[in-house]
């Protein structure tokens, strides 16, 4: 995409975002993103959801991860597909500064037989390839995709305390 319409895209500015398969290669495309292009100069984040395994990381590559990421990690409390100890595992051996990322949950409810399932769907949660956004997709994925773009590229303080709340364990 970048040789084909490059001069549409500003580099210096990146973030990758993936699920599943997608979210356990996010790591090895930042890392060469950042390292091999020295792409992300004014801005870089990743935010993998429901990681499915690592794609082409060595365990070195997180001790030496470089510098200024942005990085949130997520899981689905009623995924049954994707392991969380996968998402945790990778949370806990990327060396990024611990106020520069976030492991989150993302929690269903049930209330009145309606019920928001917080699984392998999400975002899309209905369940159907094109099914209907509802609070989940809204407040669990996309709020934090636009927070983490915020405080990545702006600087937003506002952003960074929804991402990355201060003082809160």
């Amino acid at each position: 995409a970048v040789k084909r319409f490059g001069q549409f895209m500003d580099t210096t500015r990146i973030g990758f975002m993936g699920h599943g398969f997608g979210g356990g290669a996010v790591p090895s495309l930042m890392r060469r993103a950042l390292t091999e292009r020295h792409w992300g100069t004014e801005g870089a984040f990743m935010y993998l959801m429901a990681p499915w395994y690592t794609y082409s990381v060595d365990p070195r590559d997180f001790q030496n991860f470089p510098g200024g990421v942005k990085v949130a990690v997520q899981t689905f409390d009623d995924d049954n597909l994707n392991d969380p100890r996968i998402a945790q595992d990778i949370y806990r051996s990327i060396e990024v500064p611990a106020s520069e990322k976030t492991f989150l949950i993302v929690y269903g409810d049930r209330r009145g037989g309606c019920a928001l399932e917080a699984n392998d769907n999400v975002p899309q949660s209905s369940g159907s390839f094109y099914g209907e956004d509802d609070a989940l997709d809204y407040y669990g994925v996309y709020r934090v995709a636009d927070a983490l773009m915020d405080y990545a590229f702006q600087k937003d303080t506002a952003a960074r305390d929804i991402i990355f709340p201060r003082g809160k364990a």
